[in-house]
């Protein structure tokens, strides 16, 4: 006996023309994510950008220091130390020490997700006992008010 197998639909959307076929709608409102290498670089292009100001980007990898900060700076003669972030994240564990033994060293250190945190730190450029709250990105000191 042989089976007949009839198809009812000859016009699937499988079969209709690349330029026919109904576009994927985007995600209307959703802010579009910046990677963490772009935080970097506009921190870095920012740094860079004051008066007495240089700053470059550590690269990491597998012959990198583990944690070390993304961007090595000195701004008017002062170490700076910082961590990029996404919104949302947080620096990991090894990254946090080494924040700490650059504070206890002398650097200001912190971690940001925008330039309005590494323009907060800045304002203590010049404390040289100032160690801000690595808990959040860029200070909570009540100058700040709150950091976020």
């Amino acid at each position: 006996m042989t089976t007949v197998v009839h198809h009812a639909t000859s016009a699937l959307v499988e079969d209709a023309p690349f330029s026919r076929r109904a576009a994927t709608p985007a995600r209307a409102g959703a802010p579009r994510r910046k990677p963490e290498a772009e935080i970097v670089k506009e921190g870095e292009l920012y740094l860079c950008s004051l008066k007495r100001g240089y700053a470059h980007k550590v690269h990491g990898g597998q012959f990198g220091n583990v944690g070390e900060p993304d961007l090595d700076a000195c701004v008017d003669g002062r170490a700076v130390k910082l961590e990029a972030k996404q919104p949302g994240k947080r620096p990991t564990g090894p990254q946090l020490g080494r924040l700490r033994r650059w504070a206890a060293a002398g650097a200001l250190v912190g971690w940001f997700t925008n330039n309005e945190h590494i323009k907060q730190l800045l304002d203590h450029l010049h404390d040289p006992v100032f160690v801000p709250d690595l808990s959040h990105p860029g200070c909570v000191c009540a100058r700040h008010g709150g950091g976020q």
